[in-house]
């Protein structure tokens, strides 16, 4: 959470993977999950939500950090 903190004021751009540039949703937990626990996440949220290894969590065990995926 931290990690992530330390972009507010990056502006939104959709397809956006960097600070310079600004990011779109994705992109900005692809480069906050590898920067900070250098966990590499696919760049879609469509491959994120489905990728091999991540544990489901239960909506009352949330944690800050926690990725959520709709309509998946």
């Amino acid at each position: 959470v931290v990690a992530a903190m330390s972009f507010l004021g990056v502006r939104y751009r959709r397809g956006g993977s960097s600070s310079e540039q600004g990011f779109d949703c994705s992109g900005f937990t692809h480069h906050v999950f590898e920067t900070s626990l250098g966990l590499t996440l696919p760049r879609r949220s469509r491959d994120q939500a489905r990728a091999a290894g991540l544990q489901p969590v239960g909506r009352g065990q949330l944690q800050p950090g926690d990725l959520v995926f709709f309509n998946t």
